[in-house]
């Protein structure tokens, strides 16, 4: 009951945490399994959502007049725009923030290691299975998202996923478990997206960004940007 109502506030606070109960079904259903809990629980958890829930529709009846769970128009599937979601040049989630292309890598590598199962050694295989079974959730989300083309209040890049952080950070480190002599390879890859990721940054809060998609300046005047930013 507890929990529920602690996942129910953690709804209110960040409506994209809701997608976490995919984390929730997976662990109750092992226990289960196990036969560490009862299908009861899973009442009492329900039990303990619905409070918070509640108080999400009044609150959205309070400030828009009708009774909708704000982002929850996301399960709207007449549209989908999986790759402007993904690719478009007007704040794509990879157009603006490449840096996810080394995170996507971190993933590549994870599955070709389990998918070959070359003998590695448990802890490496943990580590694997753990990155993958994280990047599930993230691309189930992602595939929810792209019904809404998820901008994360109208920002560049993919703020949105801000509370997933930490899935890409563990994504990026795995992308740099190669070879030795490929890490300097990586290292100036990461480096140019990332000031890739500036300039973009730089022209939405200069205004210019919508400009510069419909008459791209030369990457000339885009590296004084980035200059102007390190300055």
């Amino acid at each position: 009951l507890l929990l529920g109502l602690f996942f129910s506030l953690c709804i209110i606070v960040k409506s994209e945490l809701a997608f976490q109960v995919v984390f929730i079904l997976f662990i109750f259903f092992n226990l289960l399994i196990s036969k560490q809990v009862k299908w009861i629980s899973a009442g009492y958890f329900l039990a303990g959502v619905i409070p918070g829930i509640v108080l999400r529709l009044v609150n959205d009846f309070i400030k828009y007049g009708t009774l909708h769970a704000g982002e929850l128009g996301m399960f709207n599937i007449k549209n989908w725009y999986f790759l402007e979601q993904f690719f478009s040049p007007y704040r794509g989630f990879f157009y603006t923030s490449p840096i996810f292309y080394i995170c996507l890598l971190g993933l590549v590598f994870s599955l070709k290691c389990l998918l070959k199962n070359n003998n590695l050694s448990e802890e490496k295989n943990l580590r694997d299975r753990f990155l993958v079974i994280l990047s599930s959730y993230l691309v189930i989300k992602l595939f929810v998202l792209s019904f809404r083309f998820a901008w994360g209040g109208g920002t560049p890049g993919a703020r949105i996923l801000s509370t997933e952080f930490l899935i890409f950070v563990l994504l990026f480190a795995r992308a740099f478990q190669v070879k030795r002599y490929l890490r300097p390879v990586l290292i100036v890859c990461a480096a140019v997206l990332i000031s890739w990721n500036l300039i973009m940054i730089y022209e939405y809060k200069a205004g210019i960004d919508l400009q510069n998609i419909l008459h791209p300046p030369v990457l000339s005047i885009r590296m004084q940007e980035l200059i102007n930013i390190l300055r």
